[in-house]
């Protein structure tokens, strides 16, 4: 339970810092647009570039004033994007400050206190699904308040360059990069310089040899390719010796950067990125909270006598209950494997003629439904009297 406290504060986390991280996106790239318009407006009127008949001043006067305008709509619209953005984190906050947490700090350990997240699971859901690209099952899915927890315009272009990527194009990668960089930088990414090799080796392949090299010294600075060698034995030997990709020498190269491997190696690096840049883990809240309940459930009895009650022993979750760490237990819980309850002091676990131990709850209604009182055992389909089973004492 409290690690699944902790994996809700993670997801409830991201759903915070997205729209933050989205306004301050969007401020960078306004700041830097506005500026250079700003710069350009003060620069045309104070060259004195107002001159000539008065017809033509009037011109360009009204042509001035037309600019500015538009300059002005453009910050208000800046302005209003981001106070939206802020506005809808406020909103989102105070939504989740409402809500009652999945367990109590005094009732940590006892299962009968914990009340279902309905929402919260929900949440965690439209997540993964918006992570998996499934766009519009994800909006199927939502209710209008956990929809308004999700920036989905932001999963929507990650998705789109993840896929164009796949499909060996670099642009909507590149644009993102830029409008990124600051971002970037701070998290000491190689993307962007790993999809300029990438479009490099593209124009190669395309004969564009010379204008590869020009990109190449335009769009990466000192030392970016100082831990690829291969790229500078090829650049090298197009320098001197020039392009001919029948070169066998020149493929093995640049064969690494030519396979299909590489576009989607690509394609996961910019996920990873997307996710660093918006604060979101690279993990998914349902992967997480999956974790937390199999890790909790897990034990080493699960691989020895498998239970169709016990969720850890479903086949259909093997390949990802493999992943999960085995817990070391200093104290050991019962669980009766016909309820799925935990045995204790006023749940007494029984052993059974055979040896098999179930609760004393579930051996009393198997009783009850019998017609002569006697309990069948769901592991050896044996009957045996209720008054055969004897308490077990753990010490």
């Amino acid at each position: 339970h409290k690690t699944a406290v902790v994996c809700y504060t993670g997801v409830e986390s991201s759903i915070l810092r997205v729209p933050i991280e989205a306004a301050v996106s969007s401020f960078r790239a306004s700041h830097k647009d506005v500026e250079n318009q700003a710069i350009a407006i003060a620069k045309y009127v104070t060259t004195g570039k107002i001159q000539g008949s008065p017809q033509e001043c009037r011109s360009k006067v009204e042509k001035l004033i037309t600019k500015v305008q538009t300059l002005r709509s453009k910050v208000a619209e800046a302005g209003a994007k981001e106070r939206a953005l802020l506005q809808r984190c406020r909103n989102r906050y105070a939504a989740l400050s409402k809500e009652p947490p999945a367990v109590s700090e005094d009732a940590v350990g006892r299962g009968d206190e914990f009340v279902e997240p309905t929402e919260k699971i929900d949440r965690a859901v439209v997540d993964y699904l918006l992570r998996e690209g499934c766009m519009e099952t994800a909006r199927q899915y939502a209710s209008p308040a956990v929809a308004e927890m999700f920036e989905f315009e932001v999963f929507q272009e990650a998705h789109n360059i993840q896929a164009s990527l796949r499909s060996k194009e670099t642009d909507s990668a590149l644009a993102w990069c830029a409008k990124h960089r600051h971002r970037l930088k701070k998290l000491h990414s190689s993307l962007e310089v790993d999809i300029h090799l990438q479009r490099f080796v593209t124009m190669v392949e395309q004969g564009e040899v010379a204008a590869a090299v020009t990109y190449v010294r335009e769009h990466l600075g000192e030392g970016a390719l100082d831990d690829l060698p291969q790229v500078k034995r090829a650049l090298t030997m197009m320098v001197l010796f020039g392009a001919d990709l029948r070169s066998q020498q020149l493929q093995s190269e640049l064969a690494s950067f030519r396979s299909e491997d590489r576009w989607k190696k690509l394609a996961a690096e910019f996920r990873a990125a997307f996710l660093e840049a918006y604060g979101m883990p690279q993990s998914s809240g349902l992967e997480m909270l999956l974790q937390a309940g199999f890790f909790a459930l897990r034990t080493p009895a699960c691989e020895e006598a498998r239970s169709v009650n016990c969720p850890t022993c479903m086949p259909e979750w093997q390949s990802f209950i493999q992943k999960i760490p085995k817990p070391h237990r200093v104290r050991s819980i019962l669980i009766c494997p016909i309820s799925g309850k935990p045995m204790g002091s006023d749940n007494p676990p029984m052993a059974s003629p055979d040896g098999h131990v179930y609760a004393l709850h579930s051996l009393q209604k198997l009783a009850e439904t019998s017609a002569d009182g006697s309990v069948l055992c769901p592991a050896t389909q044996k009957q045996y009297p209720l008054s055969s089973f004897q308490r077990v004492y753990v010490t």
